[in-house]
């Protein structure tokens, strides 16, 4: 009965937060604008549903990291993502002087099912970037702030190094490159960026399976590498079910990393550079 209720509030969340999307864009609303406030609703919905009904209770209590999470949310969504974005637009630029992007994208599809051709690739880029992030120790250098977090609250999905967040914007390209219309690249990285916000919520929500809810993504903060090194999956858990890297364990209530960590924004911003200078 447990899971299906989790099954159930994951699917509740999703579907409504698309009900929102979808009246919002038949409506003209200007599609920042509108993925804007889908995303604001969806993070004060779970801040209640934390509030009420908590994974892990001892972790509503304060960390000192408050304004730090806020802060890079800022920066990551407003420097970071707008980096990434200006660097694959030249990447795009580039690219389709070389290759057409009309004869790749099958335009004539129902916007429906070109979404869900897109939501599956970038997903799959997703999985590439972040699996790297954890095997290459100069990406790591950049990833592991966002898994520092000694509690995974609905807040720390933004708790990301804003290099990181450049490294996760590129993962539009292909889907840019092979002709996307603007619409789907905006129904793709929203929901993205819903499942990503119900993934870090300290609630239970389970993604039935082909999905990443807060129980499947819970495993890969979990302090114990042996769990961390999986679920890989931002938003879809068939990457990590098809390599061999899924997990389940619906009672992680250790997570963060072993070592010390800085405790400022800047030395925080900092660490990355300075692990690379070998300071």
């Amino acid at each position: 009965m447990r899971r299906v209720v989790a099954h159930a509030r994951f699917v509740s969340i999703v579907g409504g937060a698309s009900l929102v999307l979808w009246a919002l864009w038949r409506a003209g609303v200007d599609l920042f604008v509108a993925s804007t406030l889908v995303w604001v609703i969806v993070v004060a919905a779970l801040v209640v549903v934390e509030r009420l009904s908590p994974k892990q209770r001892v972790w509503l209590r304060p960390d000192e990291q408050l304004t730090n999470d806020l802060v890079h949310t800022a920066l990551g969504s407003a420097l970071g993502s707008r980096v990434g974005v200006v660097v694959a637009d030249a990447g795009v630029a580039a690219i389709t002087l070389l290759l057409p992007a009309s004869a790749l994208w099958p335009t004539s599809w129902p916007l429906p099912v070109q979404v869900v051709v897109g939501f599956v690739v970038v997903d799959g880029c997703r999985y590439a970037q972040h699996r790297a992030s954890h095997a290459w120790p100069w990406l790591w250098e950049t990833h592991q702030l966002h898994h520092d977090a000694r509690r995974l609250l609905v807040i720390k999905a933004g708790r990301s190094h804003l290099i990181d967040r450049a490294l996760q914007a590129l993962c539009v390209v292909p889907i840019v490159v092979a002709g996307a219309s603007v619409d789907v690249v905006f129904w793709v990285v929203t929901l993205s960026s819903v499942i990503g916000v119900i993934g870090h919520a300290n609630v239970d929500a389970s993604g039935c399976f082909f999905f990443v809810g807060s129980n499947e993504h819970r495993v890969h903060h979990a302090a114990d590498p042996a769990l961390h090194n999986s679920n890989f999956g931002a938003s879809l858990s068939i990457w990590d079910r098809l390599c061999g890297t899924f997990r389940r364990d619906d009672d992680v209530d250790v997570v963060g990393l072993p070592h010390d960590t800085p405790v400022t924004v800047t030395a925080q911003l900092a660490a990355p550079i300075n692990a690379w200078l070998g300071f």
